[in-house]
């Protein structure tokens, strides 16, 4: 059956015991935590793992060999746990042959296992989600990226719960250099606490001093730089963004999101929306606000929406759809939206600026 994610823990609490659980998309950080709640349940708190828990990552059942072990472990009776446990990572790259011994195996699943896969994100039409999802005894949940509001409201759960009070401009400054990937974010937070020290306060310059410099270093200064056009200086921030180990995914997600909040900043001023109210449902950083509206009277939403297309592109090669390395991904991102952006300032061919008469 379909869930929501928020509907997982309620259900164990209830009583209900499913057979399979299917945990899937995008947002891998709240799938760990949520994969390790379920395995404690499973195996309960006097449970060996080594006799009562197996893991298997789906793209090594290849082989006859493989999959006959898998199918095995799937039948086995548990030792000392109250159910037997059997992981299925990255269900996403599981083989055919696997995948329909799978599907056999969901037709009659064992009532003394749990079977927990787990998976980036699947189609509707994929064939464990909507197997599992058409199953009484199997729950599939989606995960997605946290964003805006609830992210922000993440940041603070999760820093409020060690005694951290982010100030407001903290948060927005945290919710503005991470992504919606709770399991990207999760080091950057664990950096801020340490700098701080003592649980307390936590000033807008703690985050600039260590989250800015430790993962997006000039995040900012490069958005702009690309906004601008202005490719040569753009790709010296993206050597000194390789130099401080910035993780291309996080750094994809700040520019496409500083993209979609500029496309969406257009939709609200053309409605009637006053800046300081857009800026507030933004959560746009105080001291981002001048530059940020310049940029919506830049740009229009035909190049916003080329861009968006860019990131696309490059989120699928950071995906290891096209072969290449990320860092020549991001570049070519980097090449590409600075000529895209840069070109609006040129005259078009045959509009009637040239000089000549």
């Amino acid at each position: 059956m379909k869930l929501k994610e928020q509907e997982l823990a309620g259900r164990l609490k209830k009583g209900e015991t499913p057979c399979v659980v299917l945990l899937f998309g995008a947002e891998q950080g709240r799938i760990a935590r949520q994969a390790q709640a379920l395995s404690l349940w499973a195996l309960g708190g006097d449970a060996d793992a080594d006799f009562d828990a197996e893991s298997f990552q789906a793209g090594e059942l290849k082989d006859d060999d493989a999959i006959s072990r898998f199918s095995s472990s799937l039948r086995a009776l548990p030792f000392l746990a109250p159910r037997r446990l059997v992981r299925l990572k990255e269900a996403h790259t599981l083989p055919a042959a696997a995948r329909e011994e799978l599907k056999l195996y969901l037709k009659d699943p064992a009532d003394s296992t749990l079977l927990l896969i787990t998976a980036g994100e699947l189609e509707a039409k994929n064939a464990v989600r909507k197997t599992v999802e058409g199953m009484d005894a199997g729950w599939a949940a989606p995960f997605y990226p946290l964003e805006g509001a609830a992210f922000t409201q993440w940041i603070e759960q999760t820093l409020r719960a060690s005694g951290f009070a982010p100030e407001r401009d903290a948060l927005e400054l945290l919710t503005e250099l991470l992504t919606g990937d709770t399991r990207a974010a999760e080091p950057e937070l664990e950096k801020l606490k340490n700098y701080v020290g003592e649980p307390g306060p936590v000033l807008v310059s703690d985050v600039a001093a260590v989250v800015s410099n430790a993962s997006l270093h000039s995040g900012f200064e490069l958005v702009a730089q690309l906004v601008a056009g202005n490719a040569p200086a753009a790709l010296n921030t993206m050597a000194r963004l390789w130099e401080h180990d910035a993780e291309p995914i996080p750094l994809l997600g700040l520019i496409a999101a500083r993209i979609r909040r500029i496309a969406i900043a257009q939709t609200l001023l053309a409605e009637g929306a006053q800046p300081k109210s857009i800026a507030g449902k933004l959560r746009i950083f105080w001291k981002e606000q001048d530059a940020f509206f310049a940029q919506c009277r830049q740009l229009s939403p035909r190049l916003l929406a080329a861009a968006l297309e860019q990131c696309l592109e490059a989120d699928k090669g950071l995906k290891g759809m096209d072969g290449r390395p990320p860092e020549q991904v991001m570049e070519s991102l980097v090449m590409a939206l600075a000529s895209l952006f840069g070109a609006r300032g040129r005259p078009q061919s045959g509009s009637g600026s040239s000089r000549r008469g």
